[in-house]
């Protein structure tokens, strides 16, 4: 044997050692689908018009089932490297992209949505089960499902620290960055200090989380300037409390108060949007209860209430906005067997601003459903679905609706997928 043979005998074996020391993972999430509408063209998705203090995902849309337009996919793959001394070093990455499915073939940019690393298990009593990490993250995000709704979505890049034992509950940390270009203004940075203590054990009665989000401007002179001159606040607050119970006669709930002030946003998810809310006055807050039931062998579903309200005022001298959202969406699925299904969603949404203006969205879908299994989470899950929706003149509609439309329905087929 030469010594490049032996050279490569020796690469091969020592990435075959690492191979063998590695954990991979491939995890992701997609959904996609086709139909048609009442108003003619494809498929089409309905909403109410407005909504501030509750407006993310789809709670505009007074539920998912039977609203989703289009394609969307997330990739994950990660792995676990190895252990030095107790310490276990693992990668994470994710590729995110989504489509209009306006014709056959379509370009599509993806999205860079995760890069980390983390060092798990180090040093002694409440740091042997904590992590370091350092890189771009979803950042421990929490979602009601059947509206499509991150009421915690901190993502980003930054670094922190996570479930520290502190005997009552874990505590993490992360400090969270992220920049964006001001028109004539030049670059702003938001940076996020996030503080969690999850997990506090209140026994049958169940478990508490608390949390609070400090957002500071780190920003060129040009854009503090700017800043000063239109009288908004760089800075802000936000805070939240989750109560998460036991099972109660077949409901499981999750209720959680959420509170905002200056540049902060009540979902964390500032660093997405990169210039946070830049307001003279900006107070939120919203309360909801994401609630999980199942009885006996057929029934179980899921339900979604919430109400909030936002006071802005935009700039010096500016109109005092007062805003209020309320949702609620409910959706039971009966089994047949573990393979067949039906679901139904039902789900009103309703947006009123300054006491004047009030728009409301009422939906309704039916849904027959291959899944595997009959877990309500199970996936993959193959649906065809109709849905109706009606709405105030003006207070709502779709990409194929009128101003003069006060309803439409929509019908197709979807899938749905994660692992």
């Amino acid at each position: 044997m030469n010594i490049r043979t032996k050279w490569i005998a020796a690469m091969v074996l020592a990435f075959a050692a690492q191979s063998a020391m590695a954990e991979y993972n491939f995890n992701g999430y997609m959904r996609s689908g086709s139909g048609t509408s009442s108003n003619g063209g494809m498929v089409d998705c309905y909403h109410v018009n407005g909504g501030v203090a509750l407006a993310a995902g789809d709670i505009s849309n007074a539920g998912r089932l039977g609203q989703e337009c289009g394609t969307y996919a997330e990739l994950q793959f990660g792995t676990t490297m190895g252990e030095v001394e107790g310490t276990k070093f693992g990668i994470q990455t994710m590729m995110a992209t989504g489509i209009s499915q306006l014709q056959d073939w379509e370009s599509m940019n993806p999205a860079f949505r995760q890069s980390y690393v983390t060092a798990t298990g180090f040093g002694h009593g409440a740091f042997a089960k904590s992590t370091v990490w350092i890189g771009k993250r979803y950042y421990d995000r929490h979602d009601v499902h059947i509206v499509d709704f991150f009421w915690m979505a901190d993502t980003g890049p930054g670094a922190g620290i996570e479930n520290i034992d502190l005997g009552v509950g874990k505590f993490s940390y992360a400090l969270m960055r992220s920049g964006n270009t001001v028109t004539n203004t030049g670059d702003q940075q938001i940076a996020q200090h996030d503080f969690r203590l999850q997990g506090i054990d209140l026994g049958a009665a169940g478990s508490l989380g608390v949390g609070t989000i400090v957002v500071r401007g780190n920003n060129t002179s040009a854009v503090n300037a700017a800043i000063s001159t239109a009288g908004t606040k760089q800075d802000g607050e936000s805070f939240w409390l989750s109560y998460n119970t036991k099972p109660i006669l077949g409901m499981q709930h999750d209720i959680v108060y959420q509170t905002s002030t200056g540049a902060a946003n009540l979902g964390g998810d500032n660093q997405r949007y990169g210039l946070g809310n830049l307001y003279v006055k900006n107070d939120q807050w919203r309360l909801f209860d994401s609630i999980n039931f199942e009885y006996g062998d057929h029934i179980n579903g899921a339900a979604f209430i919430a109400y909030g309200k936002a006071e802005q005022i935009a700039t010096l001298g500016g109109a005092d906005t007062k805003t209020t959202d309320s949702s609620i969406v409910v959706r039971p699925v009966y089994h047949f067997d573990e393979l067949y299904s039906l679901a139904v969603e039902v789900g009103q949404t309703t947006f009123a601003k300054d006491g004047a203006t009030t728009n409301h969205l009422t939906k309704f879908t039916i849904a027959p459903q291959m899944s595997m299994g009959s877990g309500f989470y199970a996936r993959p899950v193959l649906r065809a679905y109709y849905t109706n929706a009606s709405w105030n003149q003006g207070g709502g509609g779709g990409s194929f609706t009128s101003a003069t439309d006060t309803g439409a329905s929509t019908y197709g087929v979807q899938m749905e997928a994660w692992w």
